[in-house]
């Protein structure tokens, strides 16, 4: 079934009150970008450690101011009359957790994340209401993150996910007036395995989405009644804490619960145990620090959450679909069967809003039509979105304003590179203004790859030059042209 693109403007339907899906307004993608963290507080008596988190925030968070406090009397007199709502991470050691005054520091600095580097291989293994009674003083952080030695982690990978956590879920106290893009839930009890698996996470979701941490069944399912809707990933392990009680019954009930109210959401199951093998028909199950735990697990959230390609049945062949063109050739051709399914649970939408596009995205979401109605529905907003793409080159701009370049081609965009200024191409990761250009076009791989990228000076530029040309010629060899097809 062809469509042509003179069609008139989509109206989406009016969405049903009764449904478990929030229609999303006034989207902004780059609301997300402005909840960033702007200063990093360390009160560690290791002063090797105090220098690597300095180090990490230099190097990894431009622009992000860093104190050091050499114990928490002088931390104690930061103290002002009024409140101070700048968003701060204050990382402290364990012999100085005890001694911060919590409720003092919130008060004043009500946007403030304090986060305990624990050396204590007991602190970092055992489920928060536990360690809570053995060692009260990890009451005053919100966060603990392992430094210990025994645990064989790398120390800046966890300082640097640690302030990202924290900068995301900053982000999420302001995602119900204005939301925003999607998250992935980590539900675990141990606090070392959010170390060793924080930083390969992000690697794999870039900056598409934020991360939630929870540790306990009442809290996750908290989280899933009130965000379930922009949840994209359910990564969870089987025993913690459930009334009180570390059990299993936690970790099958959660599946189920969210399986049956949000079955778009990805799911997997992160355990020791062999109880999860139960759930491998509606999730991934794989062993904590088995070797091909992540790749199976990036493969996964790709795959299925909307990171990556769209996979859809068409004509009997499993397509992968790159770009939201071959997108709207797959649904020309699918069964509307499979269609209604897709629609159903989200599947369009969420990776619509995974690759830019949330106007349809927004679209989708609320369309509860069914047939060769929704067949038709689909194709003129993905053709509306099409049309668009053909008048979005991307605009390469001097600081007064005026373009000085405007091209589809990811050639012309490098070589603009050498005659730009450092700051523009900082602000161009500031801002996500390439990624976002990027992947809209259909170039997801190189956005991921940029994302990550932060810092200052020529050394920003030198990075994406170089990731520039391995994905120039990456694209070549896997014949897809660095022009964009409009």
């Amino acid at each position: 079934m062809k469509q042509h693109h003179g069609i008139k403007p989509y109206s989406p339907p009016v969405p049903n009150p009764n449904t478990v899906f929030k229609r999303a307004h006034g989207i902004d993608p780059k609301y997300r970008h402005e909840v960033r963290i702007k200063r990093v507080w360390c009160c560690v008596s290791n002063p090797s450690i105090a220098s690597e988190i300095r180090r990490v925030v230099v190097d990894s968070f431009p622009g992000t101011a860093f104190d050091n406090f050499e114990s928490p009397v002088s931390l104690g007199g930061l103290a002002l009359s009024g409140e101070d709502r700048t968003p701060t991470v204050l990382f402290v050691d364990g012999g100085n957790v005890g001694s911060i005054n919590r409720e003092r520091l919130k008060k004043t600095y009500p946007h403030l994340t304090i986060i305990l580097l624990s050396e204590n291989r007991t602190v970092c293994s055992i489920p928060k209401q536990f360690c809570e009674i053995q060692y009260p003083e990890t009451k005053n952080a919100d966060f603990i993150a392992t430094a210990a030695s025994a645990f064989n982690l790398n120390l800046p990978d966890t300082i640097a996910s640690f302030i990202r956590l924290a900068e995301d879920e900053l982000r999420l106290s302001h995602r119900m007036d204005n939301p925003h893009g999607f998250v992935v839930l980590v539900v675990d009890d141990e606090p070392h395995w959010f170390a060793e698996f924080l930083p390969q996470l992000y690697s794999i979701i870039g900056k598409r989405a934020d991360i939630v941490i929870r540790r306990t069944y009442e809290e996750a399912k908290e989280f899933i009644d009130a965000h379930g809707d922009f949840t994209a990933c359910l990564i969870t392990d089987l025993f913690f804490p459930m009334d009180g009680v570390v059990t299993d019954e936690a970790g099958k009930s959660l599946i189920r619960y969210v399986h049956d109210k949000f079955p778009r959401i990805a799911k997997t199951v992160s355990s020791q145990s062999p109880l999860g093998e139960q759930f491998s028909d509606i999730a991934l199950v794989f062993r904590k620090g088995e070797p091909n735990a992540l790749p199976r697990l990036r493969r996964f959230i790709r795959d299925f959450a909307g990171f990556g390609d769209f996979l859809m049945v068409v004509q009997g062949t499993t397509r992968r679909i790159r770009t939201i063109q071959e997108l709207k050739e797959a649904v020309e051709l699918a069964d509307g069967k499979i269609l209604d399914e897709f629609a159903k649970k989200d599947f369009f939408s969420t990776w619509l809003y995974m690759h830019g596009f949330y106007t349809a995205g927004d679209a989708l979401k609320v369309d509860r039509s069914s047939g060769e109605i929704l067949r038709s529905n689909i194709l003129g907003i993905l053709n509306q979105e099409i049309d668009i793409l053909n008048l979005d080159p991307f605009k390469i701009r001097d600081f007064s304003g005026n373009v000085v370049c405007s091209t589809f081609s990811l050639s012309d965009i490098r070589e603009q590179m050498y005659t730009l200024p450092d700051e523009m191409m900082e602000k161009w990761e500031a801002n996500d203004l390439l990624s976002d250009w990027l992947m809209r076009h259909g170039f997801t791989g190189l956005a991921d790859e940029l994302r990550p990228i932060q810092g200052t000076g020529d050394d920003v530029k030198i990075k994406i030059i170089e990731i520039m040309d391995k994905w120039i010629d990456k694209y070549e060899k896997m014949g897809i042209p660095t022009q964009a097809k409009v």
